[in-house]
């Protein structure tokens, strides 16, 4: 069995045992039951009535689990050219029913059943928060893994990169050491070359400059008054 309902400017199609989320009603107290009486229509497999606009002596019954607000929206505004931008959030303000019954004309409800009480009311909510905390601690667990799965990986690498910075140091004064004794075996025989391109290069005999005799120029005088 169905039924159309209309509250708060909106039509729902509900069936008994059916969770739906209207907008906020004032008369909504949590744990308690409400009559809908704007019926549209009623129907079954068999049979659908419809009203003019609603279905004269029909009703749903309905029970109150909680009063609360939706997931926020945001509202961006903005005029090109103007520097014009608003940012505003907005949560609507929701009441949560539970179909009980749906009634025909001339019908009467049943036994009345107990009102949710809050002790209800919490374990539906709970149930809620749980399936909500299981996903998260599942997410956390993962990316907890995984993290532990980056630092091992991270602590591994720093090792090596350790290890060979140590062996590049090693081998580097390794090199030093060599290049140390390199230099100190070929410093002694460019010493030696040295001493004896300075030994070679002074002993070279100068020549001792010769000196005219002084006859040679009286003899020129004595041709020059003859």
């Amino acid at each position: 069995m169905f039924a159309v309902i209309k509250t708060g400017g909106k039509q729902y199609r509900v069936s008994p045992n059916d969770v739906i989320k209207v907008e906020r009603r004032s008369d909504a107290e949590t744990g308690k039951n409400l009559e809908l009486t704007e019926v549209l229509a009623v129907g079954d497999d068999k049979d659908c009535t419809l009203g003019t606009p609603n279905v004269t002596g029909a009703k749903v019954i309905a029970s109150v689990l909680e009063n609360t607000r939706s997931d926020k929206l945001i509202v961006f505004k903005k005029k090109r050219r103007k520097n014009h931008r608003r940012t505003r959030g907005h949560r609507q303000y929701l009441t949560v029913l539970r179909i009980e019954e749906i009634l025909k004309a001339g019908q009467k409800p049943s036994a009345k059943k107990k009102p949710v009480t809050s002790d209800q009311e919490k374990q539906v909510v709970s149930k809620k928060t749980k399936a909500k905390s299981s996903s998260k601690k599942k997410q956390v667990k993962a990316s907890s893994k995984e993290i532990d799965k980056k630092e091992k990986v991270s602590s591994k690498s720093k090792e090596t990169k350790i290890s060979s910075k140590d062996d590049i140091k090693d081998k580097k004064a390794k090199t030093v050491k060599k290049s140390d004794e390199k230099k100190t075996t070929k410093k002694t025989p460019t010493k030696v070359k040295t001493d004896k391109k300075q030994s070679t290069q002074k002993s070279p005999t100068k020549k001792s400059p010769t000196k005219k005799s002084p006859e040679k120029k009286n003899s020129g005088k004595s041709k020059v008054k003859e």
